[in-house]
Order: structure tokens, then sequence, then C-alpha cells
């Protein structure tokens, strides 16, 4: 999806207005367009919580590597058995968002600025973002454009 100007990448649960029933509203991040949204992504991240960076760097090179790790995690998991620990117990979502309609939809969000350990700004983003699922069964966002970034999760 094509995206021009500041983004933010983060759950959709924390940009929602304060006592409201969006949430509810919009599926629990399903469809924000009911919010107003027109350019977003909202996905799963297909292991519950998490925790992420986002590194800008060479997303090619970054892909290629993430999905030779892939492999070879699977190739270990089909010799010696995938690893209970590691069974999705629920899912919760990852968000994409043009900074410019969050703040018209929600004029109090602050999270960028006051709770940055949990959104990622990325400014004067102009470039595709997409929601990408790797080799090994792991959700990332990936954004090439004058900036190029991809999310990594670092912990659950």
């Amino acid at each position: 999806m094509k995206f021009k100007g500041d983004i933010i990448i983060t759950d959709p649960c924390y940009i929602i207005k304060e006592d409201s029933d969006d949430w509810n509203k919009c599926g629990w991040g399903e469809n924000m367009g009911i919010l107003g949204f027109t350019t977003y992504i909202s996905e799963y991240t297909l292991c519950g919580d998490w925790s992420c960076s986002t590194p800008r760097k060479d997303v090619e090179a970054q892909l290629e590597e993430l999905n030779t790790l892939g492999r070879a995690r699977w190739e270990l998991m089909k010799q010696y058995g995938e690893d209970s620990v590691q069974a999705k117990i629920y899912d919760d979502k990852i968000a994409v968002f043009l900074l410019d309609e969050v703040l018209k939809y929600n004029p109090d969000f602050d999270y960028h600025i006051n709770r940055e350990w949990t959104t990622t700004l990325i400014k004067d983003f102009d470039g595709e973002v997409n929601y990408y699922v790797d080799s090994g069964d792991d959700a990332r966002i990936i954004g090439v454009g004058n900036i190029n970034f991809f999310t990594s999760q670092v912990g659950i």
C-alpha cells in the first residue's frame, strides 16, 4: 500500500479514543475504515503480544537473511519436533497508519511522543508498505521507499 507522510507502526488499540465504543465498532482493529481511516494496514502478529524493533537497512538483503534463518528453523523442527513453547495462544494486531489520519480521528493521541516504546514513528515516508509473513511464519511490516525499514519481533 502506498503511504506518503509521517507514518506510525503500533497496535491499533493504542489509537482508539478513550471512553468510546470504537474498539468494538471497528471489530478490534479489523476494519479501521469504519472510523474514517483510508490509508492503513492492520494485520495479526501471528504470535500474540510482541515487542518489535524497526531497523532501517537494506530490506531485500534482510528478507533473504530472515528466510534463510526461517528455512533452517523449519529443518530443525522437522528433525527434532516443534517446541510446544512456541505454540500460538492468541493473536494480536499490528498496524501502520498515517499520523495525520490518526490525529484527525483522535487529537489526543500522543504515544509517538510520550510512550515511544509502543509506537514507531517514521517521518516523511514516501513509498510502499506491506504486511509480509516470512518462511519462518514471522509477521513483518516492510517499507520500501525514500526510507527502507522492516519490523522484527524481538520479544513476546
